[in-house]
């Protein structure tokens, strides 16, 4: 089990610089980094990773963004989720209210799930990262960007079976891709989706 939401990611907020210090032994930003790099390992070992605390304590449902959005339970579960290596997610709930509020989640839309809007602009999430929120897409040669480019960062140490399965079974390869610059405009978080695209094709298919 390990906390996963967009601020502890981040490293932000009430876990700031000697937090990240004093659990990483490192800055913040080699931190965050490692907290990458467990997603991308667990998915390369085949290891599930149970994500819990998604909501942060409750922080998100306080305002997010520079226009006072905030995050829905919805939202933040569909983005523990979205993590690579993550197999369940398990929300902290005080009542019989909040266990309804995340078990919608369960029938909700890919719209009502969607979190890239939620977090672009915000403190949470470093220019240029991808949070896998497929809010690029749609892709001209029917890429899952969001997909492939978290299996991309999973291979560190050469590709495994399960990886290669899975890269198989991506509706296209990231070498499909055009540089047409779609999904770089639609990136709300600054993306060099085109470059990325090119890693991920060395990593997958080289």
């Amino acid at each position: 089990m390990f906390p996963v939401n967009p601020a502890f990611d981040a490293l932000g907020g009430e876990i700031g610089l000697e937090a990240a210090s004093a659990l990483f032994g490192e800055d913040a930003g080699q931190a965050r980094g490692d907290r990458r790099r467990l997603y991308e390992q667990c998915t390369a070992k085949n290891t599930g990773l149970i994500a819990m605390k998604p909501y942060a304590g409750g922080r998100f449902f306080r305002a997010a963004g520079p226009n006072g959005e905030t995050m829905s339970p919805i939202q933040l579960l569909s983005y523990a989720a979205s993590r690579p290596g993550v197999s369940a997610v398990v929300p902290g709930v005080k009542g019989v209210q909040e266990l309804h509020s995340a078990l919608e989640y369960l029938t909700a839309s890919e719209e009502e799930k969607g979190f890239g809007p939620a977090l672009a602009g915000s403190s949470w999430v470093p220019e240029g990262s991808c949070v896998y929120c497929n809010h690029c897409l749609p892709c001209p040669s029917g890429i899952d960007i969001g997909r492939t480019l978290r299996l991309a960062g999973a291979p560190e140490h050469g590709l495994t079976q399960e990886l290669r399965a899975d890269a198989a079974s991506l509706p296209a390869s990231p070498s499909d891709c055009t540089e047409c610059g779609d999904c770089v405009e639609r990136c709300p978080f600054g993306v060099a989706v085109i470059e990325e695209m090119k890693k991920a094709s060395e990593a997958l298919e080289g």
